[in-house]
């Protein structure tokens, strides 16, 4: 209606991050939002939906771009296993939360 916002216009709605996730600078992460484990929000990135476990999501809407391991670096896309090339650490693709888990 275009009126001001009262107390009772508004939902509390928790965020969960997952271990290792990282979130850059003047990201913004919306309510009620699950960031996975290792994921990575890009600088100025804006994640209105649930990221998976070891994806790296940029941009507005924050938009999957590739995988990354749990030390931080980029994984290759080709391949039903995505290994790390600085720790050798595997991957598998995890149908139950469309994300990475180690292999």
């Amino acid at each position: 209606d275009g009126g001001l916002a009262a107390a009772s216009d508004w939902v509390v709605s928790p965020i969960h991050v997952g271990d290792g996730a990282s979130i850059g600078a003047g990201a913004v992460i919306v309510a009620g939002i699950t960031l996975g484990e290792y994921c990575m929000v890009g600088a100025g990135g804006v994640a209105s939906r649930n990221v998976p476990p070891r994806a790296l999501v940029v941009g507005s809407p924050a938009k999957r771009i590739g995988w990354v391991c749990d030390c931080g670096s980029r994984l290759p896309t080709e391949g039903a296993t995505l290994s790390c090339g600085a720790c050798a650490r595997s991957y598998a693709f995890n149908a139950a939360n469309g994300g990475l888990t180690r292999a």
